[in-house]
């Protein structure tokens, strides 16, 4: 059985909120939506920019459901104002066989008989395209991966979070907003009840150990928070390769299949995606390693030193065609450790711990899967999922490895201060302690970024400063200075070209109301899609191309 020391303990106690949460708004109706998409910061809501959502089909796989007063008291006791809906296998199937004719959709979700808010979604992706699964006995499965991954926004708020998977097995979704994460997913043993909740308004204290040493780390000197914004934009626009390898306790909680323990790791990898796309960044899982025995690198690990030491080894066995790696374990809890901060190949002066310039240093992850909530009552037990959580693990040792400490860590700011007080506070975390004014504790009411140790909330991604300080390291590292270079964006074009420049754009090129001048013939390269609406024209003895094979 595997043991992990405790490092540094963050309670992620800091999860009050301000005023009524969105389901709260919705029931009340004092939600307010605001039916177009203007500019925004959110990479996910400018998806939907150009999107006439009276267009967009409406999908609907829940209605409300009334619950006896024993199970309304048994949800009262693990969550506040948590709601049960009844999930509709007809319409998945219906959803399922027309998938494809979906692109862009709206996702409603009812918070009472007469009420209901949308997601905003598009299909996304998260599997390489030269995806592998192997096991540890040789075998490689023939892996099909279930239904289909879907990201976007909450309609009406651009500055949210949505992240859906949807397959045969049912839905799990997550989707944010300034106070807080709503989680939809199944009650514990039954098909058709969901529960949809807010997961800051959960009893139970969410405990999560990080086991990441950070005595030595130094921030880049390459990164200044005080740059220009466009300092930070990613220069690469290819896709982060992601290997992942498991442990025989996952493998084995997951009835010792390994088609189900790869459907946890890529329901968690798919949210993962969403998570990083937020930041411009680009996952893809490309391999994942089940152990099917019990003889993992990580069975006999008895202390903290034994595990540092256990996973430089590890770190050391070479990917040659990932990124970064994970190693992911159900035991211990919520917990996790980054084997190093930001040394994706061998960009930092002291160079990998294995001088392989072909990955980066690897994360270990342990967590629970699945977190079942407190059963209620004997004769009553009810659990469900918080997927929120398992990601929270995830996405927070990943930041590590792409570059970034700690938001209570005195490292930003320019000045060696702290974005946050949440480890200081609730977990005595020395890390933070020079920089810690006792006097004045800052704790964001709303709930911290990805590296916070406060109660995450995911409608903030890292960050702004993390976020920067990752596309930095990203930027800045070696094992990539070969993807292809991002070309600038064409957002709109509503002039008339009196030129033969080239327009490139990172995925697709929006003319919008333009005109072409006679004698003129201007090239539009679209990475996917070219997008013409609204009054182009040409003038006669004017030339116009478009190309679709990307940009240099």
């Amino acid at each position: 059985m595997k043991y992990f020391i405790l490092m540094c303990i963050a309670l992620f106690y800091c999860k009050s909120i301000s005023g009524q949460d969105l389901l709260q708004r919705v029931k009340q109706e004092t939600f307010i939506k605001n039916n177009t998409i203007t500019n925004t910061n959110s990479v996910l809501a400018q998806k939907f920019i150009h999107a006439n959502k009276n267009e967009l089909p409406v999908i609907s796989l829940f209605n409300a459901k009334q619950i006896d007063s024993q199970k309304r008291t048994a949800i009262d006791q693990s969550v506040s104002d948590a709601i049960v809906l009844n999930f509709n296998r007809k319409d998945l199937s219906s959803f399922i066989s027309a998938k494809n004719s979906h692109p862009q959709f709206l996702l409603r979700i009812p918070v009472d008989d007469t009420r209901s808010f949308d997601l905003l979604l598009e299909e996304s992706t998260a599997l390489s395209e030269t995806f592998e699964l192997l096991t540890s006995d040789g075998e490689q499965i023939d892996y099909d991966a279930p239904g289909a991954f879907y990201n976007g926004i909450i309609d009406g708020i651009p500055e949210s979070f949505a992240t859906v998977s949807i397959s045969e097995k049912g839905v799990e979704i997550i989707a944010s907003d300034r106070s807080g994460n709503y989680i939809l997913t199944e009650i514990t043993g039954s098909e058709s009840e969901y529960i949809l909740f807010n997961d800051f308004k959960l009893k139970q204290k969410k405990d999560f150990v990080c086991d990441m040493n950070t005595e030595n780390f130094v921030m880049p000197d390459y990164f200044d928070p005080n740059d220009n914004k466009d300092q930070f934009q990613l220069k690469v626009r290819d896709n982060v390769e992601v290997y992942v390898e498991v442990d025989y306790d996952l493998y084995a909680d997951n009835n010792s299949n390994p088609n189900q323990t790869m459907d946890f790791v890529l329901d968690l990898f798919r949210a993962s995606v969403s998570v990083f796309e937020q930041e411009q960044i680009s996952l893809r899982l490309n391999r994942v390693f089940i152990w099917t025995v019990n003889g993992d690198p990580f069975n006999n690990i008895t202390t903290q030193d034994d595990l540092k030491e256990q996973l430089e080894d590890w770190a050391c066995i070479g990917f040659s065609d990932a990124d970064i790696a994970h190693y992911i374990s159900s035991s211990g809890g919520l917990r996790g450790r980054a084997n190093s901060i930001g040394e994706l190949c061998d960009q930092q002066d002291s160079g990998p711990i294995c001088g392989n310039d072909f990955t980066s240093h690897c994360a270990s992850l342990g967590m629970t899967t699945p977190f079942v909530a407190i059963n209620q009552t004997a004769s009553d037990q009810l659990g469900f999922t918080v997927p929120s959580w398992e990601l929270d693990v995830f996405n927070h040792e990943m930041g590590h490895v792409f570059g970034s400490p700690h938001t209570h860590g005195c490292y930003w700011n320019g000045n060696d201060t702290q974005i946050d007080d949440c480890g200081n506070v609730g977990a005595n975390d020395p890390e933070g302690g020079p920089c810690y004014d006792t006097a004045n504790p800052n704790i964001p009411a709303i709930g911290g970024t990805v590296m916070s140790y406060c109660w995450i909330n995911l409608s903030l991604g890292f960050g702004t400063q993390p976020g920067n300080l990752i596309r930095s390291v990203i930027n800045n590292s070696s094992c990539i200075d070969d993807y292809e270079i991002a070309c600038p964006e064409v957002e709109t074009l509503e002039n008339t070209i009196t030129s033969n420049i080239t327009y490139d754009a990172k995925k697709e090129v929006l003319i919008h109301d333009s005109s072409v001048a006679n004698g003129f013939d201007p090239t539009f390269t679209g990475g996917e899609r070219t997008i013409i609406y609204g009054n182009f024209q040409c003038a006669v003895g004017a030339g116009f191309n478009i190309t679709l094979n990307g940009c240099n």
